[in-house]
């Protein structure tokens, strides 16, 4: 009997931090090297994802408003571009909110006001329905946030970090009640490389580093592949990291790997 073969959905996904050890929108020097903002490192990210993707037909997926506002605002030559790529399905922008917020300190109108502002940008923006949670890299999370995603329509919270429910449900202080299960069958690929100042122009932008003015090495690439999905009826392979920059030949590792397999 013939092997049934199974889909296996191929995404690219960085955690973008809108600010920890960098600033957001502004550079930072020290010791004679200019440090990259993050929203100078999401934007050469998100440039690259869209060059890849206008040329092929490789996807990106983005955890939070912010990310996407910040670069149409640098960038509003893109922003047919990323419409159509949103009705093609090759763009997603989860449920995270504006921001990805830490849950425990914040009042519940903040965390109310956050997830569903950042839902009404993101699907005005591009016209697409956003419907899938996100709580990457959440340093807590309130024993209300099912009942507050319920409340703005999102019924599957697969992405949590840290303490997570037991089950795949996660049930609130009022019975609200989220799905939270993860795709089981998925294998998770990219690094934390952290970006350092170009060491040719010490951050202030050169050919060498595509005047970007940081590193331009540590570029994901497809060095596995997921081998079998079991009992489940889909596989799930996410490219990225953190500040991890994207493989710009894809949809060429992948073709590779498919003669291969």
């Amino acid at each position: 009997m013939d092997r049934q073969l199974k889909p296996i959905y191929l995404i690219q996904m960085n955690h973008f931090d809108p600010i920890w050890r960098r600033c957001w929108d502004r550079r930072f020097e020290y010791d004679g090297r200019i440090f990259a903002a993050y929203a100078d490192l999401q934007e050469a990210i998100i440039s690259d994802w869209i060059r890849t993707a206008d040329r092929g037909k490789t996807t990106f997926v983005l955890e939070q408003a912010v990310s996407l506002r910040k670069y149409i605002e640098r960038h509003p030559e893109h922003y047919g571009t990323l419409r159509r790529l949103a009705r093609e399905r090759r763009i997603e922008i989860l449920a995270g909110g504006e921001i990805i917020p830490d849950a425990n300190m914040p009042m519940g109108e903040s965390l109310v006001r956050n997830l569903l502002y950042g839902i009404l940008w993101a699907e005005k923006t591009l016209g697409i329905p956003v419907n899938i949670g996100c709580r990457n890299d959440g340093f807590g999370s309130s024993a209300q946030i099912p009942q507050i995603f319920r409340q703005c329509e999102i019924r599957w919270l697969p992405f949590l970090s840290y303490k997570t429910p037991a089950g795949d449900y996660w049930r609130g202080l009022d019975g609200s009640t989220l799905y939270v299960r993860p795709p089981q069958a998925r294998l998770l690929l990219g690094s934390n490389v952290k970006l350092a100042p170009c060491n040719a122009c010490k951050g202030k932008g050169c050919k060498a580093c595509q005047d970007r003015g940081f590193v331009q090495d540590g570029r994901v690439e497809l060095t596995e592949w997921l081998a079998d999905t079991g009992s489940e009826p889909f596989g799930l392979i996410s490219l990225g990291g953190e500040e991890a920059p994207p493989c710009m030949d894809l949809e060429k590792q992948v073709a590779e790997r498919a003669e291969n397999a």
